[in-house]
């Protein structure tokens, strides 16, 4: 889907000399060490019309929020750098990917879109970016589908994406007319898996840890016509984890608690909390609250021993005590 991209320099005409501050005939001056200013510029720049410009603004502040390193490799690289850079490279992407398709350049406008919704999965404008770029590079439509289920799973209210879906799902309708409803369905679903199994193992498509998540998913339930397997499920989960997926962070943790590895399931769900996924959040919300309940309860029946005159239970309870004080010391240390 996303061809090596057109260099951005080669689309970019060089109508804007930078130097700590800048300025073009009939603009104002730019200062060029603020990713912030530069987006601002950018702003102008595309309201009046200018796209080369903007898109050279927007390349000069994503370089800046790079501070001349290569592009990431993985989601939670791309994540960390737009909080770094308080949230301003998840914004920078989204209107460079704007300019970049308005200058007819789909598969880098693509790329930029991805980027976005790696650095702020739970922003829908990403997303509808990405769903944008991916419909003018003439993207086969079980892929935007795909791409627009991720979406929807990531900003499950948003109703732009539910009308993108709609309107995919419609076009997918008229594509199968004609074929029966049973073998049409099943004909989607292989091929909607296999292709998200094909990226999934590609180590050089940039989507590959969202796809291996999504796969890992599918694998864990049974899904889309695959049988149930949490083994391989684990394995493609933790990869679409260790690339810094969300999603799979999420999904994984509830695997490995149902596997009855409440540690490991605990932590992965605390790293997709981390990364931006509210339901993950919410479980580990719901998780420390049932471990607090068990632990009042059992609390409740040793101090009820205790006072019937139990020592083991006396002992179990000052040792509690110790260990909680012990723990606050040193939080206040």
């Amino acid at each position: 889907i996303f061809p090596p991209p057109m260099p951005v320099a080669a689309c970019i005409a060089a109508h804007t000399k930078i130097s700590g501050q800048s300025s073009v005939a009939g603009q104002s001056s730019v200062a060029a060490h603020s990713p912030s200013a530069l987006k601002d510029a950018g702003g102008e720049a595309l309201a009046a019309g200018d796209i080369v410009r903007a898109t050279h603004m927007y390349t000069m502040a994503i370089d800046l929020v790079l501070e001349g390193e290569a592009p990431p490799a993985s989601g939670a690289d791309w994540f960390a750098l737009d909080a770094k850079s308080g949230g301003v490279l998840h914004a920078l992407l989204s209107n460079r990917s704007l300019t970049l398709l308005k200058q007819e350049d789909a598969p880098a406008a693509a790329e930029d879109a991805e980027h976005c919704t790696c650095a702020r999965p739970d922003w829908p404008k990403g997303h509808l970016r990405l769903l944008a770029a991916l419909d003018a590079s003439f993207t086969p439509l079980e892929e935007r589908r795909r791409v627009c289920a991720r979406a929807l799973r990531a900003c499950p209210g948003h109703r732009a994406l539910h009308e993108a879906m709609t309107v995919l799902d419609a076009e997918a309708a008229t594509a199968a007319a004609g074929k029966p409803a049973g073998r049409r369905a099943e004909e989607e679903e292989a091929e909607q898996i296999a292709a998200t199994r094909r990226v999934a193992e590609d180590p050089g498509d940039p989507r590959r840890f969202m796809a291996a998540g999504d796969f890992g998913s599918a694998l864990a339930v049974g899904a889309f016509g695959l049988q149930k397997d949490v083994a391989a499920a684990e394995v493609y989960l933790r990869v679409g984890a260790d690339g810094g997926d969300a999603g799979a962070q999420r999904n994984l943790g509830l695997l490995l608690l149902e596997l009855g590895r409440a540690a490991e399931g605990a932590e992965m769900l605390r790293r997709a909390a981390e990364g931006g996924d509210e339901s993950a959040a919410a479980t580990c919300d719901q998780l420390l609250s049932e471990a607090k309940a068990r632990e009042e309860e059992a609390l409740f029946k040793l101090r009820a021993l205790a006072s019937g005159g139990d020592s083991r239970a006396r002992a179990v309870l000052e040792q509690h005590e110790a260990e909680r004080a012990a723990v606050t010391a040193r939080a206040g240390a």
